[in-house]
């Protein structure tokens, strides 16, 4: 059997393009991978903004008390836009923790916490091991 050089380069060339499609899924992860991303990108997105805004408002609005608990204020639910208590694509409500009178953590499952802290939440206090964000809130007292 004898193949000219042109059949024999574009079965070379179809072959590392192949190869190369497969290389960049196994390091990207695929669509799937990107959509988990995007999932963790919302619920890192959420926490930060009930962190700097919706907790500190429900505080404001309790005297300057942190919470017990995150709950749906009429005053501040409605003054702030893009606020959700839950994640959206699971359902599951982000998890709040009052600890002191100035310092609460709010948590979420997130898929890949490590790529979150690494990427969105920098520069804040963000547990990758436990997929919580602590904040303080500096208009109470301790």
């Amino acid at each position: 059997m004898n193949m000219r050089p042109s059949v024999i380069s574009s079965v070379m060339i179809g072959a590392l393009v192949l190869i190369a499609i497969a290389l960049g899924l196994s390091v990207a992860g695929g669509p799937k991978a990107g959509r988990l991303e995007k999932e963790d990108k919302v619920r890192a997105e959420d926490i930060a903004r009930l962190a700097g805004k919706y907790v500190p408002c429900l505080a404001e609005e309790a005297g300057r008390h942190l919470p017990e608990r995150l709950f749906e204020d009429d005053v501040c639910f409605n003054s702030l836009t893009g606020i959700r208590l839950a994640d959206p694509h699971s359902g599951a409500p982000y998890r709040y923790e009052r600890i002191s009178d100035t310092r609460f953590r709010l948590c979420a499952s997130f898929h890949r916490a490590d790529r979150v802290a690494m990427h969105l939440l920098g520069g804040l206090d963000f547990d990758a091991d436990t997929g919580c964000l602590s904040a303080t809130y500096y208009g109470g007292s301790d």
